[in-house]
């Protein structure tokens, strides 16, 4: 391990995520995150601030679903040390509504809320919000990634196969 600091990790992480350098940011973000891991286990109050700002950059970078894992993460540490009501969980919460509403505008769903999945069931975005304010991750990562990945594999889509 690097002899650095995690709290200089960190700091050398947000100054290069505020810089706009994000390869940069997430280097330091992941080797502060190793470095914390090794030292104080999965579910310190650091490592789920790490994690957060990994979800930053990767939702910067456009990695949708690598984002939200982070942030899933995160926020379940949060919520198990500090609680479902605090700031810093609810900072999390709306880290990933924001990058969901940001992938329903990206997907062209907009208003629409039921997308035809590949396995011929209605795959709700609503549903996958709700499931994620319920704690339900595992399964509102299911549903999003489902309709993400209709949606990006079906950019033709006419009007009779969206709801």
């Amino acid at each position: 391990f690097s002899q650095r600091r995690v709290p200089d990790l960190v700091k050398n992480g947000q100054n290069a995520l505020i810089n706009g350098n994000n390869d940069d940011a997430l280097n330091y973000f992941k080797k502060a995150l190793k470095r914390e891991r090794h030292l104080n286990g999965d579910g310190s109050i650091l490592a789920a601030r790490i994690l957060h700002n990994i979800g930053l950059v990767l939702a910067s970078n456009g990695e949708s679903l690598a984002a939200m894992n982070s942030f899933e993460e995160a926020l379940h540490i949060r919520q198990d040390k500090l609680g479902p009501g605090s700031e810093e969980s609810a900072e999390t919460t709306a880290q990933m509504i924001k990058l969901l509403d940001e992938i329903r505008i990206q997907s062209g769903i907009g208003e629409r809320k039921f997308v035809k999945g590949n396995n011929g069931t209605l795959v709700d975005i609503d549903v996958g919000t709700n499931l994620l304010e319920w704690g339900e991750y595992d399964e509102a990562e299911r549903v999003l990634s489902e309709c993400l990945d209709f949606v990006t594999s079906n950019k033709e889509a006419t009007d009779d196969e969206i709801l």
